[in-house]
């Protein structure tokens, strides 16, 4: 992690993309990292059963509880869908952003590695760790989402 006291994330997707998967996760692993972190963790979906909109708003602090669980300002937003991004402002895009910022097409990248679409959020997962100079934290995945995982750590090197 930056030396930055408070870190606002949002995550983007879609039912099926699974964000809430990858945001569970991505706390075990902050928690794993480092246990003196404060982080709040707001999940938000419509009554969409496919194709709905899913977010998640993970916000890290080092110093005190932050307060507030749902912004539209953040430091990274991470999306796999690019036409949700207008009410939000980001200091780092990340995901299917276009002309934004790190376009990255998780989806197409896991269905090249893995033959499935499926794995898409752990490697989106993996590249967040690097950004945030997450290493060599425990997390408990299975082996083809642990392969995901180090994929996008990679990638993002």
């Amino acid at each position: 992690m930056n030396n930055k006291h408070l870190t606002k994330i949002i995550i983007i997707g879609t039912a099926g993309n699974g964000i809430r998967f990858m945001a569970r996760k991505f706390l075990e692993l902050l928690s794993a990292h480092d246990k003196k972190l404060y982080i709040t963790y707001y999940f938000g979906y419509d009554s969409t059963v496919r194709g709905g909109n899913t977010i998640a708003y993970i916000t890290i602090a080092k110093d005190k509880e932050p307060n507030g669980y749902i912004f539209n300002d953040c430091d990274i937003l991470l999306t796999f869908r690019e036409n949700k991004l207008k009410k939000f402002k980001a200091k780092k895009y990340i995901g299917r952003v276009y002309k934004r910022g790190n376009h990255i097409e998780f989806e197409e990248l896991s269905s090249k590695h893995f033959k499935n679409p499926i794995h898409a959020n752990m490697i989106a997962l993996g590249y967040l760790a690097h950004i945030l100079n997450i290493k060599n934290a425990k997390l408990s995945l299975d082996p083809t989402n642990t392969k995901a995982f180090n994929l996008g750590f990679n990638l993002a090197k």
